[in-house]
């Protein structure tokens, strides 16, 4: 098998300029964006707001939290919209967190006539996650499953080509993924709280994205009280 640099020798050229990353946090806060699919038996509920760039020291502790909250089929979201309320199969929620910044956003698709409360109480857990973090039982468990699953996330060479490419693209040494490892078991917040040390799960900020049969879920939507609804039609 030949080397890249035996593939690539000899090709000469000049790099085109990369501008600058705008990673501004908006300013807009609390709204509903509401794209509307006449005839649609679902919702799709998106839930989100600006998020962290990788490279912080609170990833693993952010990210352990994000796992109970919606990344493990115990997680609270699932718990509350599946198995409580049965609004749907699957509730998610996690970060994608990139270079310069990124995102967190939750996320479900319900049943048209349940749009408006699903997500109500989506974004009531995402604040009371927010307000008073995990109990002690929820971060263990969010620990062990991490842990075992850790070495599952490099089968295979997609997936180790993948974790190289984080080494140069977020500039870590070359021992992170052992040392990133290394902290899940004693992942926690300052003095003993489960919450985060840096904004993670932010409920003023959400901006809410929905697509859906408007003319059915509109009106709901305005009386949760999680902001205007701004309607987008394909005439938009």
């Amino acid at each position: 098998m030949r080397s890249a640099g035996s593939i690539f020798d000899g090709w000469t050229g000049t790099a085109a300029a990369v501008p600058p990353v705008d990673v501004t946090p908006r300013t807009d806060r609390g709204r509903i964006v509401l794209v509307d699919r006449p005839g649609s038996v679902q919702s799709m509920l998106y839930a989100g707001h600006d998020g962290p760039r990788r490279a912080i020291d609170d990833y693993v502790p952010m990210t352990t939290m994000a796992l109970s909250l919606g990344g493990m089929f115990s997680s609270r979201l699932m718990y509350r919209l599946r198995e409580d309320k049965g609004y749907t199969y699957g509730a998610y929620g996690g970060y994608d967190c990139r270079r310069h910044g990124g995102v967190f956003v939750a996320r479900a698709a319900v049943h048209t006539e349940v749009t408006a409360p699903a997500l109500a109480d989506m974004v009531a857990e995402l604040r009371l996650m927010h307000d008073e973090g995990l109990a002690e039982d929820e971060l263990d468990l969010a620990r062990r499953y991490r842990a075992g699953i850790f070495p599952i996330n490099f089968a295979g060479s997609p997936a180790v080509a993948g974790g190289l490419s984080d080494l140069v693209v977020h500039g870590f040494a070359d021992d992170h993924f052992d040392r990133l490892r290394e902290q899940i078991p004693g992942s926690h917040r300052r003095r003993g709280s489960t919450r985060p040390r840096r904004p993670g799960c932010v409920p003023d900020d959400l901006v809410s994205v929905v697509v859906g049969d408007a003319s059915v879920v509109a009106d709901g939507l305005r009386e949760i009280g999680l902001g205007p609804v701004e309607v987008v039609t394909d005439e938009a």
